[in-house]
């Protein structure tokens, strides 16, 4: 079973919801499924019938959110989303393919990432390809192996660099390696760029931070925590 794990911290999110919700069986192409939501500070009401849901008493962050999903997630498998991203025919089922037919696959995602360049990197093969971590939207890992490391590392909190420094995790603590595939999926970009402006605070666990601060402090982090 794939288990698509996301968050939502907003209660227009609902409406994101209900089209992701609406794309899944068309992204599992026959593979067992479930939507299992992280309800960051927002209302039961926030998700669609029919989908697990969890709810957090205030706004955590991402990498909280989608370790809340993952802990009641059913799923061997953990595909893990953001709100605005919409699944493509067949996406869901051929990431999770990657991690079950290619040896040593630990972690696979849309968007690679090299410190080099730092930024992610959409990728247009149609087979998988090995690279330094993956970053971005959308990315699948098995639930053995995101345990195995204990999840998000949530010291990123709100946002920003954790799934990269999931995949580092992954490669340093298990030997495991980070492929990226190219999958259809839609990205809304409206709301992505509005919540990309710098000077935009993030509300959080009682505080509040700019974007600009907070990605300067993760980078931060994860240079300092593995050398990056």
């Amino acid at each position: 079973m794939i288990s698509v794990c996301v968050p939502v911290h907003e209660l227009r999110g609902a409406e994101r919801l209900v089209r992701l919700q609406d794309a899944l069986s068309a992204g599992l192409a026959g593979t067992d499924g479930e939507l299992v939501v992280a309800l960051n500070g927002v209302p039961e009401s926030v998700a669609p019938q029919g989908v697990r849901a969890v709810r957090l008493p205030e706004n955590l962050g991402v990498g909280p959110g989608w370790n809340a999903a993952a802990d009641v997630a059913r799923g061997e498998i953990l595909v893990f989303g953001n709100d605005d991203v919409i699944p493509g025919p067949r996406s869901l089922a051929l990431l999770a393919g990657v991690l079950e037919s290619v040896e040593q696959a630990g972690i696979v995602g849309v968007d690679s990432w090299d410190a080099k360049q730092d930024a992610p990197r959409a990728d247009s093969s149609e087979t998988p390809r090995e690279c330094r971590a993956v970053r971005g939207p959308l990315l699948a890992v098995r639930k053995d192996t995101f345990e195995g490391v204990g999840g998000f590392d949530e010291d990123y909190a709100p946002c920003c660099w954790e799934e990269v420094d999931l995949s580092l995790a992954i490669r340093k603590k298990l030997g495991l390696r980070s492929y990226v595939l190219h999958v259809d999926f839609h990205h809304q970009p409206r709301i992505s760029a509005r919540r990309a402006l710098p000077w935009v605070r993030v509300a959080y666990a009682g505080r509040s931070e700019s974007l600009r601060s907070i990605r300067r402090r993760n980078r931060q982090r994860l240079a300092e925590k593995w050398g990056v």
